[in-house]
């Protein structure tokens, strides 16, 4: 093995063109692709950083009916799942929520906080830094508010004192007190700040009513995610039947915690895809350093020939050629390390502005470096077996005969194969990156269609204990929006649970008139509480009826407006405005009249893939959270921040207004994902451009010196350069066809499967097809540009007298 490798250093340096071609394509494959691995695996599977943290399951539900994918679980389910499962140590619960906190001076602050189960501490096996978690009696309903800091608050808020512990503050317009201090590196379930104890019994709230929990649970020693949920399943199937209208349609979905909440399922399907794109590279990669082997080998026939005359065998030929393979892998694999690292630190520096969830941790560690450890071994056994074993069955006689002392062997059919491949793939890779491309050239030009630029937005929580119904909240939000509207620079404002281009709530509704087979079949769509005067402060107009009025109060006969999409989907061939719907599933819901259709205002955030919505007043609905949105006019719209938490504090000095931004800045906000991982996409594409162009060159290289006596005879005989050209063309232009064509049909699956990650781009994209095929045609005319230049330029004479 020492006298194969030394071997193969000397035949590396007395060949740096070829050494550097192959380790570069290597590099580029394992890097990019152990790359995407390591933000795959710290995103989605990393498990959580507690004991045993791989056996943390979360538990949502799938509702059969609709299809929807992590509908919470209502307090009742929990409970009915904890006293019969046999699968979890436990099963806890958490409400995320934000959380309004007068901890110093009267000054409130917004917390990034979650209500959970009282188990819920218990359930992760971690203690508190500094005094107690949550206790059973801290669950009962009308005990005394606790309240559990994390570590970043106990600092920022109360410089690290140890006597925090046992201080009384205000938690969402209750007197608390603090009972612990979590440690520093505690932010569950996703980058909470702080936790109180979910006060509600399950026996005193009707069934359909009360809270709904994300529920987790570590498994039992043996137990499995599928055997889990093959458990609560079959509690579920005895829950339908026994309460039908609640529970119908609805089965249990175990996942391991990280992956479960790591954003929608698209995300993960997201990542999936870019991995995979990754290994395409990979495998361009591959076939461009095996072409390059062919080249070598076919070289060095005589020697081969000259080995196996001396009695070497097959099996120690193709040693000694994967072992000069393993090297390349080895050379490739090191620089390709160095490339995925600088790219895991740009990602992290592009990351750490999102506030990711706090177990996400993406970092060349072992397990990526065992990634790459097996991508260098398929690297080096795709790339080297086949050119090793086709050297070592050489025709030893033919080649130790040959007269023109060349002793070559031939670059074939499998060559070409290999190049036809490249193109194959690369125009797949191509063409997810042109249509992410586009994607994100659309997320800085797309015009929403409603005022973004002069609005600013700010949220502030309203606390059940203060604002319980929809009298409450009515007359706060008037108070509010009667207040800033008076300021002078001040256009138009409105109060809304949701705003314009950023997701709204999901609800189910039931049109008047329209035949269902039961509740669980109801449509779902956006839902979103608004106060009067949304519509012109976002510079839109009713397209029917009338806007809301202060009059539709909590006493006043339920109403909506909805969107002409909602109106177009589901109250077609009648006029809308007057005809009446229902929101939620229970029979008992009022019904609510149609008094407006309104434009779509993209409620289902910036892709707007299920735009259908309706709007309800606030003062007739309990929305937890609202924002605020004032269009300014004359005036930098972020200067208003402490002039609307100024008025608001006038009314209530216990509610902090927080995330004050344009509502540009809120919706750019919004796509994250795309301007985050679309990049990689970009990369790839670009890097199998690379690769393919550098093997369609290598390829048309090698045959053109292999070929040079042939043209020599041909030019002797009276052929003119330009059909020698014409030869080699027609040559390139087989391998480039059916590449497009192959390649085509590749590009077309490859681009439907990516329909969800796009943004305003259809998947089969004419102009982004088109583009990449003249791409790939320049490419290949550049790959072949210079041999066929060389080619043409043959002396006859000088390779007759060679010859």
């Amino acid at each position: 093995m020492r006298s194969d490798w030394r071997l193969a250093v000397r035949l590396f340096f007395r060949q740096p063109g070829l050494t550097t071609a192959a380790v570069i394509a290597l590099a580029l494959g394992v890097g990019l692709t152990t790359l995407v691995f390591s933000i795959g695996y710290g995103i989605f599977m990393r498990s959580l950083p507690f004991p045993e943290g791989d056996r943390i399951m979360a538990v949502t539900c799938a509702n059969l009916a609709s299809g929807r994918q992590k509908v919470a679980v209502s307090i009742h389910d929990l409970a009915d799942w904890r006293s019969s499962q046999h699968s979890f140590e436990d099963l806890a619960g958490f409400d995320l929520a934000s959380l309004n906190v007068v901890m110093r001076e009267g000054q409130p602050e917004r917390l990034r906080g979650a209500f959970l189960t009282a188990n819920g501490f218990e359930a992760l096996r971690v203690r508190p830094l500094l005094g107690r978690a949550l206790l059973p009696a801290d669950g009962a309903p009308g005990a005394p508010p606790v309240l559990v800091l994390g570590y970043s608050a106990w600092t920022t808020y109360f410089g690290g004192d140890p006597s925090v512990v046992g201080r009384a503050v205000r938690a969402d317009g209750e007197a608390a007190t603090i009972v612990g201090v979590m440690p520093r590196d505690f932010a569950f379930p996703e980058k909470q700040e702080a936790w109180m104890a979910l006060r509600a019994d399950p026996l005193q709230v009707p069934r359909g009513k009360g809270p709904t929990l994300i529920v987790y649970g570590r498994l039992r020693a043996g137990a499995s995610a599928a055997s889990a949920q093959a458990d609560l399943g079959t509690i579920a199937g005895r829950l339908a039947t026994q309460y039908p209208d609640t529970n119908r349609n609805l089965a249990p979905v175990v996942l391991p915690y990280t992956l479960a909440l790591s954003g929608e399922p698209e995300n993960f399907v997201f990542m999936l895809l870019t991995v995979g794109l990754g290994l395409g590279v990979l495998m361009v990669a591959c076939a461009n350093v095996a072409n390059l082997l062919f080249a070598r080998a076919a070289s060095r026939g005589r020697e081969i020939a000259i080995r196996t005359a001396l009695g070497a065998g097959r099996r120690r030929l193709v040693a000694q050629l994967l072992a000069e393979t393993a090297l390349l892998a080895v050379g490739g694999t090191f620089v390709g390390l160095v490339l995925a690292r600088v790219g895991i630190w740009r990602f992290n520096q592009a990351l750490a502005n999102l506030t990711p969830p706090f177990w996400i941790r993406v970092e060349l560690d072992l397990v990526a470096l065992a990634f790459a450890a097996g991508l260098t071994a398929v690297a080096a056994v795709l790339s080297g077996a086949i050119p090793a074993w086709r050297a070592s069955r050489a025709d030893v006689n033919g080649l130790l005969k040959d007269g023109a002392g060349s002793g070559r062997l031939r670059l074939g059919r499998m060559s070409r194969v290999l190049v036809t491949g490249e193109i194959v793939v690369s125009f797949a890779l191509l063409v997810a990156a042109g249509l992410m491309i586009r994607s994100i050239l659309n997320l800085g030009t797309h015009e929403y269609g409603f005022a973004m630029d002069d609005v600013f937005t700010a949220r502030l929580v309203l606390p059940e204990s203060r604002y319980g119904d929809g009298g409450d909240r009515g007359r706060f939000a008037a108070t509010l929006q009667d207040r800033i509207a008076a300021l002078p620079q001040v256009r138009s404002v409105t109060l809304t649970s949701d705003f314009p281009g950023l997701e709204a709530t999901r609800t189910a509704a039931a049109v008047e008139g329209s035949v269902y087979e039961d509740a669980s079949r109801y449509p779902v769509v956006r839902r979103a509480a608004i106060t009067p005067r949304f519509f012109e402060t976002f510079d839109r107009q009713l397209l029917a009826g009338r806007d809301f009025r202060r009059a539709d109060d909590i006493s006043a006969s339920p109403v909506a407006i909805v969107n002409a999409s909602f109106a177009q989907q589901f109250m077609s061939g009648s006029e809308p405005v007057g005809r009446r719907i229902r929101l939620g599933r229970e029979a008992t819901a009022p019904w609510l009249t149609v008094v407006g259709v309104a434009p779509d205002l993209y409620m289902a955030g910036a892709d707007n893939r299920d735009p259908a919505g309706v709007y309800v007043p606030i003062a007739q609905s309990t929305p937890r959270a609202v924002g605020v949105a004032v269009r300014v006019s004359g005036a930098a719209p972020l200067g208003l921040t402490s002039t609307v938490r100024a008025q608001a504090g006038a009314i209530d000095r216990d509610l902090p207004v927080f995330g004050p931004r344009t509502l540009r800045s809120a919706v750019d906000e919004s796509v994250w994902a795309w301007r985050l991982f679309g990049p990689l996409l970009v990369v790839v594409g670009l890097a199998a451009l690379l690769l393919a162009t550098i093997g369609l060159y290598s390829l048309l290289a090698f045959a053109m010196r292999q070929r040079t006596r042939e043209i020599g005879l041909r030019m002797a005989l009276g052929a003119q350069p330009s059909h020698v050209a014409r030869l080699i063309a027609r040559q390139v232009s087989a391998e480039v066809l059916v590449g497009l064509v192959g390649g085509g049909a590749l590009a077309a699956a490859l681009a439907r499967v990516m329909r969800g990650m796009l943004f305003h781009v259809q998947p089969i994209d004419p102009f982004t097809f088109a583009a990449i095929v003249v791409v790939l045609l320049l490419a290949a005319g550049l790959a072949a540009w210079t041999p066929v230049r060389r080619a043409i330029r043959v002396d006859p004479a000088t390779t007759l007298r060679d010859a």
